[in-house]
């Protein structure tokens, strides 16, 4: 059975230089999401949620002043979210099947 996992952003515009607020979301064909948490922070030492509950960090997010800095943000959440998908595929021994959805 193949299971396929779409990770989407949203981003909220705020000021002049292209920064704002990126909240995330998850789906899932069937069954369930891989185990595991990723941080949603500015800094990846906290918020730590899992795939099926991304969306719960959206009401403090955090606001990023430059486009720069949220674009560095979403990159690594969503290699964060990578990672966590390859251990899982490298648990169960199946190939790689993860596709990024992105909504900018």
């Amino acid at each position: 059975m193949t299971r396929r996992i779409d990770l989407f952003v949203t981003v909220d515009k705020t000021g002049s230089k292209g920064g704002g607020v990126a909240n995330f979301s998850a789906s899932i064909t069937s069954g369930s999401f891989p185990e595991g948490e990723v941080s949603l922070a500015r800094k990846p030492d906290h918020c730590f949620f899992g795939l099926a509950n991304l969306e719960s960090h959206k009401g403090h997010a955090p606001n990023f002043a430059t486009k720069a800095d949220l674009q560095g943000y979403i990159d690594r959440v969503k290699k964060s979210v990578d990672s966590l998908v390859e251990d899982y595929l490298d648990a169960v021994n199946v190939g790689p099947t993860l596709l990024s959805s992105w909504e900018i």
